[in-house]
């Protein structure tokens, strides 16, 4: 990855989070069409995005720190 990844980071970040909203959205989808309801309201949907932002930047923050492991090691041998 390049030296200052901060745009890849993001990108990882928000798709992370994209892709927690689409499930969002088709349990939106499914509550409409559905009788009996089981998706749990706002206060679920809520929880639901709140934490897959915290599972999101958890992950690049993780991904960050590996990728500076990598450089430093990489760069101890060069000596």
């Amino acid at each position: 990855m390049r030296k200052n990844g901060l745009p890849v980071y993001a990108v990882v970040a928000l798709g992370a989070m994209g892709i927690g909203a689409i499930v969002e959205i088709s349990e939106f989808f499914v509550a409409l069409n559905v009788i009996e309801d089981h998706v749990g309201g706002f206060v679920n949907v809520s929880l639901d995005l709140i934490f897959n932002t915290l599972g999101a930047v958890l992950g690049v923050v993780a991904l960050w720190r590996i990728n500076a492991g990598q450089h430093a090691r990489a760069a101890s041998r060069k000596r």
